[in-house]
């Protein structure tokens, strides 16, 4: 069919560049906030990790912990330029591989190393994996002419205008954040399409109660009979969640024929080894807000210093 070429306009490989070089950018640029550069939540993580090959012994060493804490910085900030010039390319490559294998092993973060590491294949010449392929002589392959007739590829003015909003959003939304006060691995408003990955460890602990003004009574209620641990475990230091999660307590509750119940969190929650602190104002009547409410409304500033088991 006439649709179907053998090559494609060097507009869509650069638009995938460019999404890749904003999660490796926007994720470095991310680590440079006062927690990060003073070895939390690194030090967390590396302290349950001691038995790591060969350098697990060294990871409750501070000049480790501020290494790596450092290097990961350094790294993301500076891996697209190097994948670019062609010079370094091939090592730059293999660095960032062996950061992606070693986030695996160390850290349970999914598929994500996995996907970046094909992700960052795609800044070699295209034709690698054809040069790869070619050479493990076993495997007859035959590769059809490049079409160079690509005058049909012409960027149309209004898809160049759609490309060039797409890359405003992308490199101004992570950054919307800064428009909501407090810390935003505290309050959570703005992290999300924020490229925060793996920057913070939380912990937190929940308690629940419904107070039915009609029948003046108050119920505790234990979230472990609602959720999942996993969604227990997310849901307590995500204060949108918490609302939703207050929410499906009062439509529980109202199903029950309990009307205009009133719902309250009181919740605990420590940010990179930090000692716990009260986190959701424990007399705000949850059902009153929405999970798109400024946190303000309901989360309590982060006052609690950071904690730093080294000097």
């Amino acid at each position: 069919p006439k649709i179907a070429f053998n090559v494609v306009p060097g507009w869509m490989l650069y638009i995938l560049l460019f999404q890749i070089g904003v999660a490796y950018f926007y994720g470095g640029i991310a680590k440079i906030n006062p927690d990060w550069l003073q070895g939390q939540p690194m030090f967390l993580w590396l302290a349950k990790e001691t038995n790591f090959p060969v350098i697990g012994p060294y990871f409750s060493e501070p000049w480790m912990v501020l290494g790596m804490s450092y290097a990961g910085l350094l790294l993301d900030l500076l891996i697209v330029p190097a994948l670019v010039w062609k010079k370094t390319r091939k090592w730059a490559f293999i660095l960032i591989t062996a950061f992606h294998v070693m986030n695996h092993f160390l850290w349970n973060i999914g598929i994500f190393p996995w996907f970046m590491i094909a992700a960052t294949t795609l800044y070699f010449e295209p034709d690698w994996f054809r040069k790869v392929l070619t050479r493990i002589k076993r495997i007859p392959l035959s590769f059809p002419k490049a079409n160079t007739e690509v005058g049909s590829f012409a960027l149309p003015t209004s898809l160049f205008v759609g490309i060039c909003i797409f890359a405003a959003i992308q490199l101004v939304v992570p950054f919307r954040h800064w428009l909501s006060p407090g810390n935003v691995n505290w309050t959570e408003k703005g992290h999300r399409f924020s490229w925060h990955m793996k920057l913070r460890d939380k912990r937190a602990r929940a308690r629940f109660k419904v107070i039915d003004p009609i029948k003046n009574d108050t119920i505790k209620v234990d979230p472990r009979r609602y959720l999942t641990p996993r969604q227990l475990k997310k849901m307590r230091w995500q204060p949108d969640m918490v609302v939703q999660f207050a929410h499906h307590l009062g439509k529980k509750y109202k199903e029950k024929g309990r009307l205009g119940v009133q719902v309250y969190a009181d919740i605990e929650a420590s940010l990179n080894g930090r000692d716990l602190q009260q986190f959701i104002h424990p007399g705000v009547d949850l059902m009153t807000i929405s999970h798109r409410s400024p946190t303000k409304l309901y989360v309590i500033p982060m006052e609690t210093p950071l904690s730093l088991p080294y000097k």
